[in-house]
């Protein structure tokens, strides 16, 4: 274990993973779903810097796309399988995963690159 001195908020916090799951019409047209939790890891969020972020090939792809990236997600240990396209929500709030990262390739831990979200109706 560790010793830091943290706020309140700062350390370690639940995140529920929150996956889009398809399904298939009885015409055969497939549909997203809603999304359903299939997990959940413990981790620490923080504001992503520019030069964190501009590191990433996908960084222009980002920007076009007018997601910006504000918050870096860590997760420490192997837990939930997160891919792009995933929501986590903690507590109220939900953040939309627009990339992953494993640092050292081993799994000890994961950043995950998240736009807030919390405002969408379709986040719910």
């Amino acid at each position: 274990m560790f010793h830091s001195f943290l706020r309140p908020g700062q350390g370690f916090q639940y995140f529920t993973v929150l996956s889009r799951q398809g399904g298939v019409t009885a015409t055969g047209r497939p549909v997203a779903e809603k999304f359903t939790p299939v997990g959940e890891f413990t981790g620490i969020m923080m504001r992503a810097s520019q030069g964190d972020v501009s590191q990433w090939k996908a960084t222009e792809q980002w920007k076009q796309d007018g997601h910006p990236v504000l918050y870096k997600i860590i997760q420490r240990g192997i837990g939930a399988s997160v891919k792009p396209g995933d929501m986590l929500e903690l507590m109220d709030r939900k953040f939309y995963v627009l990339g992953t990262h494993n640092p050292a390739g081993l799994g000890h831990f994961c950043i995950y690159f998240a736009h807030d979200k919390s405002f969408l109706s379709c986040a719910k």
